[in-house]
């Protein structure tokens, strides 16, 4: 069973275990879709159980419906209407009976009046007899009668036993159009050695429902399902706070839930924003990184090697995190002489209590490095001997961490190397370096030889 369907299964197992209350309204909001749980109060009438107020999105194949207890009624059918006030369907009940229209005035065939019709197909444009003639009207032109019930789908129940006054019904659907995102803001102290975390989640309902009082579930994880939905552009918004201690967060299978604090309200074409997690003081590690994949290239010549700047912490209870960290955008803020200003940004993916977070912010202004293939052998039809240099200049007044990897194919031995160096994985070889200010001078200079079998 692939991973979502299990899971899809289970979240409604769950719920259907729950004990229900009228007024109860629940909703799980995972990748793509989300998983509703109401409880109403409804009556019968005539056999039928009518229920609306569901959402446009809702996907019908998904509905469970229920009397919660023992001893009551049993739903044997379910009816549902996407739109009962839609135009096909508003024709459909009606064809066949009296309505009025907009028809030539028998008097005066250049007027048109409103006049009885019997309504004879439900499609546009509409055909409708008066007088022993067919007309094909336009929808401007049909005068219908007043419908009850309310605009949007509406479901009805068939039960296997009739009930008197009002019974608690629960049901259990999936429906598309909602869906939430969590973004971070890194904000750096002036030495660049700790920061600042918040973190929020921006709940947002495209659903065509509102949501009102609902206790609210994110589900969190790379699910085997398509890619969520697009939601329509945001018009406006609606703020709540939370706390990272009062976000309950547990593993399902291979995801993470997360229980948003108190009841949340979601109109229908609104967000709401909701704070998952404040740290005040989480230790960083700011670095510049380069790597590069090693060939000889042109004996002699310089080219430039980018260096990437990099933003490194730990989400660990000792660094003020140690919450399971949904995926989402970071932005970085560090101080300027006039306040805080933008660092860069990136994406942080789904993080575990423990793991490291590595952002990449872009390419540093200041420090810039070159290397070029000092010297060039072939030794073999698959092998070849060369020796490398970088060279690095640093253009700021304080010193600089930079870390140069130099990634080798093959079988290969450092025949020689100028500055202290590791191995961290296979391939690799690591040069970690305190860059000192150069400002005019010839720069730093990293040199090694190898040996290399391909």
């Amino acid at each position: 069973m692939r991973p979502a369907v299990f899971l899809t299964a289970l979240l409604a197992a769950l719920a259907l275990a729950l004990p229900a209350r009228a007024g109860e309204l629940s909703l799980t909001v995972a990748p793509g879709r989300t998983l509703v749980r109401e409880v109403r109060s409804v009556e019968q009438a005539q056999g039928l159980v009518t229920v609306s107020g569901l959402p446009r999105a809702l996907d019908p194949s998904t509905l469970q419906a229920r009397f919660p207890g023992s001893g009551g009624p049993a739903v044997d059918l379910l009816r549902f209407e996407a739109d009962p006030f839609q135009a096909q369907a508003l024709l459909r009940r009606l064809t066949g009976r009296e309505i009025e229209a907009l028809l030539p005035d028998p008097a005066d065939p250049a007027r048109r009046v409103p006049r009885k019709a019997v309504l004879l197909s439900a499609d546009l444009p509409a055909a409708v007899q008066a007088d022993g003639h067919v007309f094909l009207l336009g929808a401007e032109s049909l005068i219908l009668p007043p419908a009850a019930g309310e605009p949007g789908p509406r479901l009805e129940l068939s039960t296997s036993g009739r009930f008197s006054g009002a019974r608690d019904l629960e049901l259990i659907y999936f429906t598309d159009g909602l869906g939430w995102s969590a973004d971070y803001v890194l904000e750096l102290d002036a030495a660049g050695a700790s920061a600042r975390l918040t973190g929020w989640v921006t709940l947002e309902n495209a659903s065509g429902r509102d949501f009102r009082a609902a206790q609210v579930r994110l589900l969190a994880g790379d699910q085997a399902r398509p890619a969520p939905v697009a939601f329509a552009a945001r018009k406006e918004g609606l703020m709540a706070a939370g706390n990272m201690a009062d976000m309950a967060s547990e593993a399902v299978g291979e995801n993470h839930l997360y229980t948003l604090p108190g009841a949340v309200d979601l109109p229908d074409g609104r967000f709401a924003r909701v704070r998952l997690l404040h740290a005040a003081k989480v230790p960083v590690q700011r670095e510049l990184r380069g790597r590069s994949h090693v060939s000889p290239g042109d004996a002699g010549r310089s080219r430039p090697q980018p260096l990437e700047a990099v933003l490194t912490f730990r989400n660990t209870r000792d660094g003020g995190l140690g919450l399971p960290l949904p995926g989402g955008a970071v932005r970085v803020l560090e101080p300027a002489s006039e306040g805080l200003v933008p660092a860069g940004e990136d994406r942080l993916e789904h993080t575990p209590r423990g793991a490291e977070v590595r952002l990449s912010l872009g390419r540093s202004f200041d420090v810039t490095a070159e290397r070029r293939t000092v010297s060039f052998e072939r030794t073999g039809e698959r092998s070849w001997r060369a020796r490398f240099e970088i060279v690095l200049r640093n253009g700021s007044d304080g010193k600089r961490k930079v870390v140069l990897e130099e990634v080798l194919s093959g079988d290969w031995k450092l025949l020689e190397a100028d500055r202290p160096h590791t191995r961290p994985e296979a391939g690799v070889l690591r040069f970690d370096l305190d860059l000192p200010p150069t400002g005019d001078g010839p720069g730093l200079t990293v040199a090694y030889g190898v040996e290399v079998r391909q």
